[in-house]
């Protein structure tokens, strides 16, 4: 086959680890920043699940004292209400203070929305694998229907051309909402020790 043939076998190779290369590399590193972000979400829903056990266990007890004990004068009585409305209104105070739910929201919309772009990569590399096999488009396989494969395989670089700029501005996009996620040192490097215990994990 002439070396200028658009279908040149060593012209597509040269073509296919290329865009292999790029988008293997974008779905590792996708795929990283939404394991974190998956970590990040689950510690906030741990913390959001016990303050919210918390309030209602001592909430019940409370009610439970005041229903077993029949003096409402008591001081036992009023030292457990008294306790389980303060520390009701502190541990709810804390919560707003930090944005716990505001963060978990935020980590839940970045989770779906990274999950969302590894798919798109892991499509594009996808439709270039068909093409690692020489026999999906030299000539003795395709007989006449070589000029649609030539089309066929200009289409798809103009698309995995396209695809990477818009996969990269989403991802740009998405890193700003990871860069302010994770807003100080100490949840970056609880989050990294959990990732890389995961990574461990995974690889035994």
């Amino acid at each position: 086959m002439d070396d200028n043939s658009i279908l040149n076998p060593n012209n597509i190779d040269s073509k296919l680890k290329h865009y292999f290369d790029i988008f293997s590399l974008l779905k590792e590193q996708i795929s990283a920043m939404k394991k974190r972000v998956i970590i990040h979400y689950s510690n906030l829903t741990l913390i959001n699940s016990v303050i919210h056990m918390s309030i209602i266990i001592f909430t019940s007890t409370s009610t439970f004292f005041q229903s077993a004990i029949s003096n409402e004068e008591s001081k036992v009585v009023k030292y457990i209400t008294m306790g389980t409305t303060t520390y009701s209104g502190l541990i709810l105070a804390l919560s707003k203070f930090y944005k716990l739910e505001e963060k978990k929201e935020t980590s839940h919309n970045l989770r779906d929305r990274f999950a969302d772009l590894e798919g798109k990569v892991c499509i594009c590399i996808e439709m270039l694998q068909p093409w690692a096999n020489k026999e999906h488009y030299l000539t003795k396989n395709n007989g006449e229907k070589v000029k649609d494969k030539e089309t066929e395989w200009t289409a798809l670089i103009e698309k995995m051309d396209s695809e990477y700029i818009n996969i990269i501005e989403i991802k740009k996009e998405l890193c700003t909402g990871y860069d302010k996620l994770f807003d100080n040192m100490k949840t970056i490097e609880n989050i990294e020790d959990q990732f890389y215990r995961v990574k461990l994990s995974s690889k035994r």
